[in-house]
């Protein structure tokens, strides 16, 4: 190989591992945010672990002279963090309109179980006024007939 196009190579090497390592920051900065947002990321952090491996390996490949190699790895590398991230955001996004729904819903059972409260109170109510009138008439006719000899 030509010292030009091995310097071409070099440089093409160092600008595909510095693409790869912003690449993979972003990623883990988005499967962190997707995380937070309580959505399940573990496979992600399995394929985030597995580019961080490939960039390592390019990196060794690079030190051993197999520049061309190393590009091509690097590069991969790029492609599946640029990847992740865009799915990372994607599984945030669920996990908000998730937390929506759900925060919907809770307020829809509050309104009906405070409605189930306020009217069974009611109807409860009713009853125990009727039995507490029915027990007073009935006492006042009791004591009623005592008076009369």
């Amino acid at each position: 190989m030509p010292l030009a196009s091995m310097a071409s190579a070099a440089w093409s090497s160092e600008d595909s591992f510095a693409r790869a390592e912003k690449a993979l920051a972003s990623a883990y900065a988005a499967v962190r945010l997707a995380e937070d947002a309580g959505a399940d990321v573990s496979s992600s952090l399995a394929e985030l672990n597995g580019a961080t491996s490939a960039l390592t390996r390019a990196e060794t490949l690079y030190r051993q002279g197999k520049v061309v190699e190393a590009a091509e790895v690097a590069g991969q590398t790029f492609t599946i963090a640029s990847r992740l991230a865009e799915s990372a955001g994607r599984l945030r996004e669920l996990a908000v309109a998730r937390r929506a729904d759900l925060l919907r819903l809770t307020l829809i059972e509050w309104a009906v179980s405070l409605s189930a409260t306020v009217i069974l109170g009611y109807l409860a109510w009713g009853c125990f006024a009727r039995w507490y009138h029915s027990r007073l008439l009935s006492m006042v006719v009791a004591e009623a007939g005592r008076d009369e000899p």
